[in-house]
C-alpha cells in the first residue's frame, strides 16, 4: 500500500492545469457549439414572426397548380420511395405530372430526359421546379438548355446532329445563324417562293408608301365586323373584295399568306380581251373548265373588236372582214406578244386552229355552243404565258394545242409559288411584342429588293441589338429578354397527344384528397 508521501511526489508529475490552458482543438469545439446555439436562436427569432410562414410553406404554386396548394399529395405521391420513406418522401414522379400533361419528346434520339420507350420526356422535375410562384414553372435558365447542347454529339444515340453542335448563348458566335434549313446561296438563305416580285417598285407606289403592313397582315379579316373608316384605304380594299375587319382568328403573332384576291387583284386584273371577262386565279385546269363553260360567241367575239380598242398587252385590233377571221386575226396578234422563246412552238400550232375555227360552228347561227377545243386551249396558253407568266414561273413548254375536243391538256403551265408559311420552324416569334418598331428597322433590305430570292427575314445581328446575351451584357434589366425559352421550346408539339383524360372537375377542383 503506497503512503501519502509517494502519492504526492507522484501527483507533482501530473500537469493538473492543462484544462486552463487554450489548444486549438478545445477551441474550435467551443466555437462551433456557441455559433449553433446563435444561429439557432437567430433562426428562431427570423422565422418565428407570424409575418414569416416559408419555414412551414415551400413557396406559392405556379398559376397553372394553384388549385392544388393545400394538396400535397396531388403530385407529391412519394412514388419510387419505399418503407419508411414512403410516407414522408417528398419525391415528385413523372406519373404524377403526366396525369395532366402529355410529355412530348424533344429530340428522338436524345439520351438523357427521355423515357426508355421513346414515348415521352421523363425527369420533369429537374426542368420545371415548382413553388416559384406566377408563371416561373416553365422558366428556366439557359443552363438548362446548355448542359445538353454544349455538346451535342454526346447527347445524341447513333446519328449526326442537324444543329451546330454546341450552342452556348444567344450571340452571332455561339449561336447557329437563322435559315439553316433553307435553300442556300452565296451563303445565304434564298427565299424558296417560285415568284415574280419586286418590292422597290411597289413600296414607292403612292397607295403603299412603304406602309408594309397593308399587304402583311397580321389578324385575320372577321366578316361578322365592319370596317373601320380609312382616310387612305390600301390598294386591294375595293367595294367588292375589302376585308370586313381587322379582328379574325389570327393572334398576330405571325403575319397572314398574301392572296391575289386580297392584295393584288386591285391593281393587277387577270383579264383576257373577250367580252371584259376575269379569268379566275385559280389551278390551270379550273381555268380551262371557264373557258370551256363560256359559248363559242363568248370567245370568237374578238372578232369584231373595232379599231383603236386595245387587247390585253395593249395592241389595237385589227377590224375583222367576219368573226371567224377576225378571231384568227386576233389570236395570231395575241401570240405575236408572246415571249421569243416560247413564241415558235405556239405558232406551230395555230396553223391547225383555222380548220377548227372556221368548220361548221360558227358563233353566228351556234351562239349557245361551246368553244372549240383549240380555240380554248390557245386562250389558256395565252393567258399562261402572258398573264400568269408576268408574275409566275413557267413549269416546261408553252402547252401545245389540242388535237380533239375531249383531249384538253391537264398540265398546269406554271409552278406554284408555295411560300413557306413558317421561314423558322425551329423557333417562335410573336409581331405583337415587337409592334412598336418600323418593319425597316429588322427587315432592312425590304426597300430596295428586286428579286424574290433575296430572303427579307432579319438575322441574328439585328435582333442581338435589343436581345444580348446575358454573358455580355452588364445586368439583366438593360435588355430584351434572351433566354432559349424566349425563342424555343423543348417539348415537340407536333408529336404531342390530345385525348381523353382521367381527372374529374373534382379533381381540378382540387376536392378529392382534401375530403
Amino acid at each position: 500500500m503506497l503512503d501519502e508521501t509517494s502519492t504526492k511526489i507522484r501527483s507533482a508529475h501530473v500537469d493538473r492545469l492543462y484544462v486552463r490552458r487554450s489548444h486549438p482543438f478545445r477551441s474550435a469545439r467551443f466555437i462551433t457549439t456557441f455559433a449553433c446555439f446563435a444561429i439557432a436562436l437567430v433562426w428562431s427569432i427570423v422565422y418565428g414572426l407570424p409575418s414569416r410562414s416559408r419555414v412551414h410553406d415551400p413557396g406559392p404554386l405556379s398559376s397553372a397548380h394553384r388549385q392544388w396548394q393545400n394538396d400535397c399529395k396531388r403530385c407529391h405521391d412519394g412514388a419510387g420511395a419505399t418503407g419508411m420513406l414512403k410516407n414522408v418522401s417528398l419525391a415528385v414522379s413523372d406519373a404524377a405530372c403526366l396525369q395532366c400533361h402529355d410529355g412530348a419528346v424533344h429530340q428522338m434520339n436524345q439520351t438523357h430526359f427521355i423515357s426508355a420507350d421513346k414515348t415521352r420526356s421523363a425527369n420533369c422535375v429537374t426542368c420545371h421546379v415548382e413553388h416559384k410562384g406566377g408563371e416561373a414553372l416553365a422558366a428556366n435558365r439557359d443552363q438548362t438548355c446548355v448542359q445538353c447542347h454544349r455538346d451535342l454529339s454526346s447527347e445524341m444515340k447513333g446519328v449526326a446532329s442537324e444543329v451546330t453542335n454546341a450552342i452556348l448563348a444567344f450571340d452571332s458566335n455561339k449561336h447557329p445563324k437563322f435559315g439553316r434549313a433553307l435553300e442556300q446561296k452565296d451563303g445565304k438563305p434564298v427565299d424558296p417562293t417560285v415568284l415574280k416580285f419586286n418590292h422597290a417598285i411597289h413600296m414607292t407606289k403612292p397607295e403603299i408608301q412603304s406602309n408594309c403592313v397593308l399587304c402583311h397582315e397580321q389578324r385575320q379579316p372577321s366578316p361578322d365586323i365592319k370596317p373601320l373608316a380609312e382616310k387612305t384605304p390600301p390598294p386591294w380594299k375595293t367595294n367588292k373584295d375589302g376585308p370586313l375587319g381587322a379582328i379574325g382568328s389570327g393572334d398576330g403573332r405571325y403575319t397572314q399568306p398574301i392572296s391575289y384576291q386580297r392584295h393584288c387583284q386591285a391593281c393587277h386584273e387577270l383579264k383576257l380581251p373577250v367580252s371584259d371577262v376575269a379569268i379566275a386565279h385559280e389551278d390551270m385546269s379550273l381555268v380551262r373548265a371557264q373557258l370551256r363553260s363560256m359559248s363559242a360567241a363568248d370567245l370568237k367575239g374578238i372578232g369584231q373588236f373595232t379599231p383603236g380598242q386595245k387587247s390585253l398587252g395593249g395592241r389595237p385590233a385589227k377590224k375583222a372582214q367576219s368573226a371567224n377571221e377576225g378571231a384568227i386575226a386576233k389570236l395570231n396578234s395575241m401570240f405575236a406578244e408572246l415571249p421569243e422563246a416560247k413564241r415558235d412552238s405556239v405558232l406551230k400550232q395555230l396553223e391547225k386552229l383555222s380548220p377548227g375555227v372556221t368548220g361548221a360552228s360558227d358563233a353566228t347561227t351556234q351562239p349557245s355552243s361551246p368553244p372549240d377545243a383549240n380555240l380554248a386551249e390557245l386562250y389558256v396558253a395565252y393567258a399562261g404565258t402572258r398573264s400568269c407568266a408576268y408574275c409566275h414561273e413557267m413549269q416546261g413548254e408553252v402547252p401545245a394545242l389540242a388535237t380533239s375536243r375531249d383531249a384538253l391538256l391537264t398540265s398546269v403551265p406554271t409552278q406554284i409559288p408555295d411560300s413557306p408559311r413558317r421561314w423558322f420552324t425551329a423557333s417562335q416569334f410573336d409581331h405583337r411584342a415587337h409592334r412598336g418598331a418600323s418593319c425597316i428597322a429588322c427587315h432592312t433590305e425590304a426597300k430596295e429588293s428586286t428579286k424574290t430570292e433575296q430572303l427579307l427575314q432579319p438575322n441574328i445581328e439585328t435582333c442581338v441589338t435589343c436581345h444580348r446575351s446575358e454573358h455580355d451584357k452588364p445586368a439583366l434589366a438593360d435588355t430584351a429578354p434572351s433566354n432559349c425559352i424566349t425563342c424555343h421550346q423543348f417539348h415537340d408539339r407536333r408529336t404531342e397527344s390530345w385525348g381523353n383524360g382521367k381527372l374529374s372537375l373534382q379533381d381540378f377542383a382540387g376536392k378529392t384528397s382534401a375530403q
